[in-house]
């Protein structure tokens, strides 16, 4: 399962939660049996779920749609700075190791909600 996968499932997640949706409730939301829900949001799949699985929990919790934020991601301009810094990211990255570049992510996110 890739990272992008991983955060995706954990935002909708999160979603649930913070609406406060049982299980049994996004099953009548969303039409997808329990236990595929279950699996997809705990994670219990050895194949990643389906881009049909994830845009009916996404709709059900308002959230948009796999399909949307992969276009979006496809249609962000990369200017030749932001192409420099994802190029020195990835070295860092494969220098550092997994968990280094983790603590990486963080450390950048921590920069970004202090810039606000």
């Amino acid at each position: 399962m890739t990272d992008y996968l991983s955060n995706y499932i954990d935002k909708l997640q999160k979603k649930r939660k913070e609406l406060k949706i049982s299980y049994d409730e996004l099953v009548i939301r969303s039409g997808l049996p329990k236990t595929t829900i279950t699996n997809t949001l705990l994670k219990y799949f050895k194949n990643s779920p389906s881009t049909d699985v994830l845009n009916k929990l996404a709709t059900a919790l308002d959230e948009p749609c796999i399909d949307e934020i992969e276009q979006g991601v496809s249609t962000y301009e990369i200017t030749p700075d932001k192409e420099e810094l994802l190029m020195l990211y990835e070295e860092i990255g494969n220098k550092l190791g997994t968990e280094a570049q983790k603590g990486l992510i963080t450390y950048a996110r921590f920069l970004v909600d202090g810039a606000k």
